[in-house]
């Protein structure tokens, strides 16, 4: 939801040392609100098109001394296109619906320690339909539908004059379930395919990840020298027909 993003940072160049070995190109910061000058502040965004979009979503943030909560939900909704006007079951680009919201509380101590929990969910849905095969009309469409969740906590500050603390630690779940169905175009009746052999018409793929990062930063601005240390912890799991 770009209601809720305060700026987008591109940091190019290996980061590895510090974000593990997917950084080897460079790290893009999506970076949340987490502050607002009034107490209370909101927006909301309305977005139509001629395709078939149908577009919602909004933000609400509360301020009180040192406390910061915001939420934000949202839906999107596209219909399908297709290059030519006449009808035709299947499209160019699918229809697709998506639904999501989050939660961020952010605490800021009186020695400016930053403490943040952050909550995320969406869930997406995306309609794939076949042309009727044959003289009978009976067509196939496969849903696809994707839930995901994400909750991180997050904490910075300094131990003394020279030694900063950041840590973050967070568990991410997705699951994404294929179902294709066969349907009677005259009752529009349908019912679920079944698996063969040469092709899995049903799938349901999930992953899950548990995280931490933490690292301790010295740094005196009066010497040269400069030491970082940190652990950096990250457990998978999947399973699925595509593994």
């Amino acid at each position: 939801n770009m209601n809720n993003i305060e700026r987008i940072e591109v940091v190019e160049g290996p980061l590895s040392a510090m974000y593990g070995t997917n950084a080897i190109a460079g790290v893009i910061y999506i970076i949340t609100k987490q502050n607002q000058k009034n107490k209370v502040e909101g927006a909301a965004k309305f977005y139509y098109e001629s395709n078939g979009t149908y577009n919602v979503d909004g933000n609400v943030g509360f301020k009180k001394k040192n406390h910061y909560i915001s939420l934000n939900a949202g839906r999107y909704f596209f219909d399908g296109w297709n290059p030519t006007k006449d009808y035709d079951r299947d499209v160019l680009w699918n229809p697709k619906e998506q639904y999501f919201g989050g939660i961020n509380y952010t605490y800021r101590t009186k020695k400016d320690w930053f403490h943040r929990f952050k909550t995320n969910y969406f869930q997406d849905k995306i309609l794939n339909r076949y042309d009727p095969a044959g003289q009978l009309p009976i067509a196939f469409d496969d849903w696809y539908k994707t839930k995901r969740f994400d909750f991180t906590y997050a904490t910075n500050g300094k131990i003394g004059k020279n030694l900063t603390l950041n840590s973050v630690n967070a568990y991410n779940f997705f699951n994404r379930i294929k179902n294709r169905y066969r349907k009677n175009l005259n009752t529009l009746e349908s019912e679920l395919v079944q698996d063969t052999d040469g092709e899995d018409n049903q799938d349901t793929t999930s992953l899950s990840q548990w995280m931490t990062r933490t690292a301790l930063y010295w740094d005196n601005p009066e010497k040269i020298l400069s030491v970082q240390g940190g652990i950096d912890i990250n457990i998978e799991n999947g399973k699925g027909g595509r593994f």
